[in-house]
């Protein structure tokens, strides 16, 4: 009977991580997420989710409580911090406390409370990168045969707010044409999947791919489908990504692939096809204003930030940044990075959140010689340069690995210590 029980909990627990992570996929500049005319609610949902996955993960014996006084009083300093911001800026925003208050510290929970945080941070990447493969499969089939071959018409149209009110062509509400560029004077739609524009697909496409490759067992079906995903997205970001990431592969593992001709040769092709890319791609986007925008966001930015450098301009105070925005960008007045931002809204004060952990992982992944960590936490900085996911679900999930990554390389190597020490 106890059997049975434990098992049942076991399978509800897969359950909710499994919809946990597509709730923050959903969360993370989705289309779900910015419908005009219905709130799907989908942060309160995350909420009861995580909520949910904790308890079941407590009753289980998945997640210790006991013994754990300095994660606990990590958490409380956490917290007390956030609280600090709030009252020097008179926060009263419900998603700020949603966000920083309960869904990080949950999933910092989750993982670092754990009986083996890598195997925990490992089976959240796995289940992330799976249930990406699978939209991306989705998203090119749709993509194929509807945006491009126009063979599988729109069954209806979607009202968004991203930036201004858009409407979209829906297909089942399974992808969405948002957006098309024109490269060598043919138009083509852009695979934007399920998110509200094809560079927020190529973000989730970039974790991925980094994830599959640096962290997980590198499946080639699940690389392959990723870049052909990215590719779709005909985002000059996406081919940028694939670069890097492919680069840093290469550079980390130049000795393995020296001892075959075939893999140079491979190699050699696939970073060629890469470059090309991205010269394509950027030799359409300069007779655009896309990179000029990009730069001026930058631009406004740090003018944004010079107001208020301690504090910043206030949690979510996009008006701040557009005020400082040039004339040329007419109603564009979308923002498309996440550092600038960060540093304008949030000041010194809360971009330590984000800048300390990603200085503490170069130094101790250097420190420890362990590269894949180093590799994904360049991409990590690299997608919050080039693409606007702050305070998602997505970069929170992020941020949490690494402060269960950092919090385990100190406390957990010197407890092994004294332990060791005491024999």
């Amino acid at each position: 009977m106890e059997n049975k029980k434990n098992k049942i909990i076991f399978n509800l627990i897969k359950i909710f991580e499994i919809l946990a992570i597509f709730l923050i996929i959903l969360k993370t500049q989705s289309v779900f997420t910015f419908l005009k005319e219905r709130d799907l609610h989908i942060n309160i949902l995350l909420v009861v989710a995580l909520a949910i996955l904790t308890f079941l993960k407590l009753i289980n014996n998945e997640i210790e409580i006991k013994g754990q006084k300095k994660k606990i009083i990590c958490l409380i300093v956490y917290i007390v911090y956030i609280l600090i911001y709030a009252i020097l800026t008179k926060c009263n925003d419900r998603p700020f406390f949603i966000n920083y208050g309960v869904i990080l510290p949950l999933m910092f929970i989750n993982i670092s409370f754990s009986h083996n945080f890598i195997e925990e941070i490992k089976n959240i990447a796995r289940i992330y990168v799976n249930e990406i493969v699978i939209i991306t499969i989705i998203s090119l089939f749709f993509f194929i045969f509807g945006s491009i071959l126009n063979i599988i018409k729109p069954t209806n149209q979607v009202l968004i707010e991203w930036g201004n009110v858009k409407s979209l062509d829906s297909y089942c509400f399974l992808h969405f044409n948002t957006q098309d560029i024109n490269i060598l004077n043919v138009v083509l739609n852009r695979n934007s999947s399920i998110f509200t524009e094809a560079p927020m697909f190529a973000l989730h496409l970039t974790i991925a791919l980094a994830l599959e490759v640096f962290m997980l067992d590198k499946k080639k079906r699940n690389i392959i489908l990723l870049v052909i995903g990215l590719c779709s997205t005909f985002t000059l970001t996406a081919f940028i990504n694939i670069f890097i990431i492919y680069f840093l592969y290469l550079v980390f593992n130049y000795k393995q692939i020296i001892k075959s001709k075939k893999k140079i040769i491979i190699n050699v092709i696939a970073l060629i096809i890469a470059i090309c890319g991205v010269v394509v791609l950027l030799n359409a986007r300069s007779n655009s204003s896309s990179l000029d925008i990009r730069f001026d966001d930058y631009k406004a930015s740090m003018r944004a930030f010079k107001d208020n450098v301690f504090l910043g301009n206030g949690y979510n105070n996009e008006e701040a940044i557009k005020k400082y925005m040039s004339d040329f960008r007419n109603y564009n007045d979308g923002l498309s990075n996440s550092i600038a931002v960060l540093m304008a809204e949030g000041g010194i004060y809360f971009s330590l959140l984000y800048f300390v952990p990603i200085v503490l992982v170069f130094y101790k992944s250097i420190k420890r010689k362990q590269t894949n960590i180093l590799c994904l936490n360049i991409i990590f900085v690299i997608t919050m340069i080039f693409l606007i996911y702050l305070s998602t679900p997505l970069i929170l999930m992020l941020l949490s690995m690494m402060y269960a990554y950092i919090y385990n390389c100190n406390f957990e190597n010197i407890k092994t210590k004294e332990k060791e020490d005491g024999k």
